[in-house]
C-alpha cells in the first residue's frame, strides 16, 4: 500500500521536521484500522534515515518524486521505495527493496533465503530480487516507454560466505534486479546519479495510480506466458513458498497432505501450474484435479498449443472411475478448488470415496481452495483435514495465500468494479455492458432490502442474498416456517430459503418471495 508519495523536496523537508514516520502510520491506521507498533515504528525511522542518507548523497534532484510502498507479507512487512523522474532521454523509475535483514543465507529450497529476526528467529522467505524482478516485470508490462530499474538494499548485512550465496546462487535473478549490501552505499549512490537533473517526478509517479489495486491478469494469459518459456514469472511470495515446500517434500520422498487456502484472485490455480511445472522438470508424475471442465479443458489446450504434455489432468468425477479400472500412483496431486469436494464428503459415500483415492493415490496431496467460500454452508475444518493426514499417514502443512496480494487490493468484487468502470485492465471478464450496471451502497441492511423490492417492482427481478457458512449460524422463528438471519446490532432480522426448502424452485420467480433472502447457493446460475 502506498504510504507516502511526494517530492524529494518535501521528502527531505518532512524528515528534517521528523513527521515523515508519524504521517505514514496515520496513513496505514487510515487504511487497515490497525495502529503500528513502536517497533515498526523504529524500524521505518531507521530505514526512512538510510534512504535519507542515500538521496543526499546522489544528489538528487528537489524535482523528481519519491513513493513509499509498505508491502505486507507473511513472512516480514518490507518498505519499497520508488524513485521517479524525467530526463532529457526519457522517463526513469527505479524501485528499491529497503531490507534491514542481518545474517542472510540461502537454503536447500528453490528460489527460498533465511534471515534472523530478533523476536522470532530464523524466518524462511522468497530471495528479495524474485520480489523486486516481480515489481519490475508488473511494471515494465504495463509501461513499456518508462525505464525501469530495480534492485535490493540490505542495508544492515555484510557480505559473508554465507550472504554472497544470494548472489552467486542466482544468477539470472541478480541480472534483474542486484543486490547491494550494507558496504555498497556508494554504488547505489552511483546508480540513482541518473536522477541528478530530471524533473516532473510526481507526474511520472501518477502513471502508476490507475494499476494500484493489481488482481491476477487472468489464467489464461498466465499459462500462455508460463508455457512459452518466460524467463521470469509473477509469484507472489506465498505461491512461491508452497512451490518450494512441495518441491523439497517430493525431493526427500516425504509423504503429505497440503491445504493452500487463498481468496478469490490471489493465484491458487497459478500456483498449482506452476509448481506442477517444477515438478516435471525433476521427473515427478503429476497429477492436477478440478471439479471445473472449463478449467481443465483450458489448462490442456494451452498445454497442447505449447507442445507441453508433461502432467495430466482430470476431473474429479472422472477420476475415481479411472482410478478403480486402472489404478495409478503420483508423486503429487493437485486438487483445485478442493473446497467443493471437502465440504461435501461427509455423508456422500462417492466423493468421500474419491477423496480417499486422491489420497491413496498420491505421496503428496495438496487441496487448494477458499474454505471460507463453501456454499454449502459447511465448513471443513483445518483440523478435520489434518485428521485426513494423520489417517493416512502424511504430514499435514498448511499455508494461506490472503496476506500475499502484491498492493492494498484485497478483494476480487473491488478488482471487478475498477474493470467494469475501465479504471484498470484486470484478469476479469471482459464483455460486460458496463451501462447496464446501477452501482449503489446501502448504509443499513434495512435500505439494502429496500433498494432491492424497489428494483423488484420495476421490472427487474431482484432478491437478497446473506452469505453464512454453517446451517447453524441460521436460528428459528415463531413468526416465520424457515430459518432466519439476524444482524442484531441493526435490528434486522429477515427469513432464509435453502436449498432443501419447498419455496426454493419458486423463490426466484414468486414476487410474493422477495422479503426472503436466499443462502450463498441460490445463486449458483443465476
Amino acid at each position: 500500500m502506498i504510504l507516502y508519495e511526494n517530492s524529494i523536496r518535501n521528502f527531505i523537508a518532512a524528515m528534517n521536521e521528523r513527521r515523515l514516520v508519524a504521517f505514514m502510520a496515520e496513513e496505514y491506521y487510515t487504511r487497515v484500522a490497525r495502529k503500528v507498533t513502536p517497533i515498526v515504528k523504529g524500524v521505518w525511522k531507521y530505514t526512512l534515515e538510510v534512504l535519507r542518507q542515500l538521496v543526499d548523497s546522489a544528489g538528487i534532484s528537489m524535482d523528481c518524486g519519491i513513493r513509499i510502498d509498505y508491502v505486507l507479507l507473511e513472512t516480514g512487512d518490507r518498505i519499497e521505495v520508488i524513485l521517479a523522474g524525467n530526463s532529457l532521454e526519457g522517463m526513469i523509475v527505479h524501485v528499491i527493496e529497503m531490507l534491514p535483514w542481518e545474517n542472510v543465507r540461502d537454503t536447500d529450497e528453490l528460489d527460498i533465503v533465511s534471515y534472523d529476526d530478533s523476536e522470532v528467529g530464523s524466518i524462511n522467505c522468497v530471495h528479495p530480487s524474485y520480489q523486486s524482478v516481480s515489481y519490475k516485470k508488473f511494471f515494465s508490462e504495463s509501461y513499456k516507454d518508462i525505464e525501469i530499474y530495480s534492485y535490493v538494499y540490505l542495508f544492515e548485512c555484510n557480505k559473508t560466505m554465507e550472504s554472497k550465496q544470494l548472489v552467486e546462487s542466482y544468477k539470472s535473478l541478480i541480472e534483474e534486479a542486484p543486490i547491494y549490501f550494507a558496504e555498497d552505499s556508494s554504488l547505489i549512490c552511483e546508480k540513482l546519479s541518473v536522477f541528478r537533473n530530471c524533473v516532473g517526478g510526481i507526474e511520472v509517479l501518477n502513471l502508476f495510480h490507475e494499476r494500484d489495486q493489481l488482481s491476477s491478469k487472468g489464467v489464461d494469459a498466465f499459462l500462455t506466458g508460463i508455457l512459452s518459456d518466460e524467463k521470469m514469472s509473477i509469484l507472489t511470495d506465498g505461491q512461491k513458498r508452497v512451490i518450494a515446500s512441495i518441491i523439497k517434500k517430493s525431493d526427500i520422498a516425504t509423504k503429505a497432505l497440503y491445504m493452500v487456502e487463498g481468496a478469490p484472485g490471489t493465484g491458487k490455480t497459478m500456483l498449482a501450474v506452476s509448481a506442477m511445472l517444477e515438478l516435471v522438470k525433476r521427473n515427478r508424475k503429476v497429477l492436477f484435479l478440478s471439479v471445473h471442465k472449463v478449467l481443465c479443458e483450458m489448462i490442456r489446450k494451452k498445454m497442447e498449443e505449447s507442445e507441453v504434455s508433461s502432467f495430466e489432468i482430470e476431473l474429479f468425477s472422472r477420476f475415481r472411475m479411472k482410478q478403480e479400472h486402472d489404478p495409478q500412483q503420483y508423486d503429487v496431486i493437485f486438487c483445485d478448488e478442493a473446497e467443493n469436494v471437502l465440504s461435501e464428503i461427509n455423508g456422500n459415500s462417492v466423493l468421500s470415496r474419491t477423496v480417499e483415492l486422491v489420497l491413496e493415490s498420491g505421496k503428496i496431496v495438496a487441496f487448494i481452495g477458499d474454505l471460507t467460500q463453501v456454499l454449502s454452508g459447511k465448513r471443513f475444518e483445518l483440523a478435520a483435514i489434518q485428521q485426513l493426514a494423520n489417517s493416512n499417514g502424511k504430514e499435514f502443512l498448511s499455508f494461506n495465500l490472503t496476506r500475499n496480494l502484491r498492493f492494498s487490493g484485497n478483494g476480487s468484487g473491488i478488482n471487478w468494479l475498477a474493470h467494469q468502470f475501465q479504471i484498470a485492465d484486470t484478469g476479469n471478464y471482459d464483455d460486460w455492458d458496463s451501462d447496464r450496471f446501477t452501482i449503489d451502497i446501502a448504509d443499513t441492511p434495512q435500505e439494502l432490502l429496500q433498494k432491492v423490492k424497489s428494483c423488484n417492482e420495476s421490472g427487474n427481478v431482484s432478491r437478497l442474498f446473506v452469505r453464512y457458512r454453517l446451517r447453524n449460524e441460521l436460528s428459528n422463528s415463531e413468526q416465520y416456517d424457515d430459518p432466519v438471519y439476524s444482524i442484531p446490532e441493526e435490528n434486522f432480522t429477515i427469513p432464509v430459503i435453502t436449498m432443501g426448502s419447498n419455496k426454493a424452485a419458486d423463490w426466484y420467480t414468486d414476487d410474493k418471495y422477495v422479503d426472503y433472502a436466499g443462502g450463498p447457493r441460490m445463486a449458483q446460475g443465476l
